[in-house]
């Protein structure tokens, strides 16, 4: 978001999120965004997340509209960078 010129209104922890070269799988789940935000408007439990619900919408769907994950191990032949969590099990 910083790289978008988005102003977080905080500074962020060094230890907030992890480096771009360590993500290996991108799903996209931009179908699900708005239903992403309304979870957490509904719970206040999030509290601490509701920076992100201030975002204005055109940012925001973007924002929550990839999910990103890590592969730590696999025993099947998979690509350095995956689009589909199940890649190689179907």
């Amino acid at each position: 978001m910083l790289d978008a010129g988005i102003e977080l209104g905080f500074e962020p922890p060094e230890d907030f999120g992890i480096p771009d070269d360590e993500v290996t799988t991108t799903i996209d789940v931009a179908p699900y965004a708005d239903n992403k935000c309304k979870a957490l408007e509904a719970h206040t439990s999030q509290g601490e997340n509701m920076f992100f619900l201030l975002l204005p919408p055109e940012v925001l769907r973007p924002v929550f509209g990839q999910e990103y994950f890590i592969l730590r191990h696999s025993d099947v032949p998979s690509p350095a960078r995956e689009v589909d969590l199940f890649a190689g099990l179907r």
